[in-house]
């Protein structure tokens, strides 16, 4: 399913890793500014009716939501963020803040 074409008037050249939010109003998605490269990744959220893609500002990608209200993410392949968020405004609440217990997680394919 297509959820939204990149923006390019907003230097979104790709869109990845969508996550459906509980709901189905929504979805976390990875968007890439430039080159494929970590320091080029975001998070996003896309609002499924429209297609609108809003920016929280927050440097990551791979975005999930778990049930204790929060984005997990990772920003360098090896680091895990959370940060707080509202399904019901659809935006984070708090700042990223790293998750010490998770440092050791690889993403993409490295294991776990």
């Amino acid at each position: 399913m297509l959820l939204a074409w990149p923006d390019s008037q907003r230097k979104h050249v790709q869109y990845n890793d969508p996550h459906v939010l509980p709901g189905g109003r929504a979805a976390l998605i990875t968007l890439a500014k430039g080159v494929f490269a970590f320091e080029n990744l975001e998070l996003g959220i896309v609002r499924i009716p429209d297609g609108e893609v809003a920016e929280p500002g927050i440097a990551g990608n791979n975005p999930r939501y778990v049930p204790t209200g929060h984005i997990v993410f990772d920003r360098d392949g090896a680091s895990v963020f959370a940060a707080p968020f509202s399904l019901r405004r659809l935006q984070t609440t708090g700042a990223a803040v790293a998750c010490p217990v998770c440092r050791r997680v690889r993403g993409r394919g490295e294991g776990a």
